[in-house]
């Protein structure tokens, strides 16, 4: 999938050559409960894969069926790519060189999510305006979207009152926003998110 290659730096960032390209990422914003009972949000890759840094390392681990084990017997095996990403496989940490991409547009409907950039280093494969890449590091700003409304509310947003974010709530381990038309009480949850996720990350962080 791809080839190696280089991304121009997004404009407004200085001080990364062409090794260390800074491109989009957009992450789901995920509770994650301490030991001490409190909940503090958490990046994690759209599939959910946690960011509890600003840097990652990529790793694959692809599980196989061993067909040559004594007996006959089928077992399960890892199997560890040499290098991250690999160009057979769908490992890798995942970025767009489309610096103007509309997070909303990438995620699943009712998360809230935040988008930002990375400077990736390491190998980086290249489809389109897709990259994957062996490391990446939050450069910042972070920008928190309260993402797109469920599909029921799509057909009245033409509607002279389209639905709104109402609040957000933990449903099944996730953080979920509310659409309708009452009075929106995002404003609490989203300044201390703001505030949590600057302060774990060391980044800035802006809310609608």
């Amino acid at each position: 999938m791809g080839a190696t290659g280089t991304v121009t730096a997004h404009p407004d960032l200085t001080g990364v050559g062409a090794r260390t390209p800074v491109v989009r990422r957009t992450w789901t914003i995920a509770p994650e409960s301490r030991r001490d009972g409190t909940i503090v949000p958490l990046l994690t890759g759209i599939f959910g894969f946690p960011w509890r840094t600003a840097t990652l390392d990529a790793k694959c681990a692809i599980v196989e069926r061993d067909h040559g084990s004594v007996g006959g017997r089928t077992r399960m095996v890892d199997r560890h790519h040499r290098v991250v990403p690999d160009p057979d496989c769908t490992c890798g940490i995942y970025a767009t060189a489309d610096v103007d991409a509309r997070p909303a547009a990438l995620v699943v409907r009712t998360r809230p999510v935040a988008s930002g950039f990375v400077a990736l280093s390491g190998r980086i494969l290249r489809a389109g305006t897709t990259l994957r890449a062996q490391r990446a590091a939050i450069v910042g700003p972070l920008a928190i979207d309260l993402g797109r409304p469920p599909l029921a509310a799509v057909a009245l947003m033409r509607t002279p009152r389209p639905p709104h974010p109402l609040r957000v709530t933990i449903e099944a381990g996730a953080f979920k926003v509310l659409w309708g038309w009452g009075t929106d009480r995002t404003g609490d949850w989203l300044a201390a998110t703001a505030a949590a996720l600057a302060d774990r990350y060391g980044l800035e962080v802006t809310r609608p």
